[in-house]
């Protein structure tokens, strides 16, 4: 499933970047590219965490169908929504 990033030039000159469709995930970087890895990885250890602490939370999304639904079930290692 792709994310949708959002990046913010900071007044230090630093990139501030966020996940808005995973609440929690946000993380900098003095580049744009580095940013964007960090956010990755923070994604990643969100999802982690939640899945550890058996919430299951579905990402923010304007359209939720079966198989946007059946890709955050695979995601999270939980069955398929049939």
């Amino acid at each position: 499933m792709e994310y949708t990033p959002i990046i913010k030039l900071m007044s230090n000159g630093w990139y501030f970047a966020q996940c808005e469709q995973v609440p929690g995930a946000m993380t900098q970087g003095e580049t744009v590219e580095e940013a964007l890895e960090n956010l990755q990885e923070a994604i990643q250890l969100v999802l982690e965490a939640e899945r550890e602490r058996g919430i299951i939370a579905v990402p923010r999304h304007r359209e939720i169908g079966d198989v946007f639904c059946n890709e955050i079930c695979k995601q999270l290692g939980i069955p398929k929504i049939k």
